[in-house]
């Protein structure tokens, strides 16, 4: 597990991107040669326009952050993005040291539904 203080760190600094818009913006989706993980980007939607927040959804989820600016999840046969939101939400639950409940999962730090571009 990384550092827990950075992965607090890095929770803040989003929080404060994605305050006034939940939603997430994800691009170039592409599965890997084997099938058995997915890598894109990630945009938060904010006054300034998107963001790209890829590097501080790896770190906070610790998932991998390629050397092409990607994210990387492991898994097939389930929806990527989805899975992103859950372990987002998830890791808020858990960084915050909130009790685990259907509001908080879907009502978190971001929303379960994303935009695709």
């Amino acid at each position: 597990m990384k550092n827990v203080e950075k992965r607090k760190m890095d929770l803040k600094r989003l929080e404060e991107l994605v305050k006034d818009n939940k939603r997430l913006v994800f691009t170039n989706l592409k599965p890997s040669q084997s099938g058995m993980s997915r890598t894109f980007n990630i945009y938060a939607q904010t006054k300034n326009g998107l963001v790209d927040i890829t590097w501080l959804v790896a770190s906070i989820t610790e998932n991998t952050y390629t050397n092409k600016g990607k994210m990387r999840i492991q898994g097939c046969g389930m929806d990527m993005l989805f899975e992103t939101c859950y372990q987002l939400n998830s890791a808020w639950i858990h960084l915050n040291n909130l009790e685990y409940t259907h509001d908080n999962q879907y009502n978190g730090l971001v929303e379960t539904n994303y935009d695709l571009i």
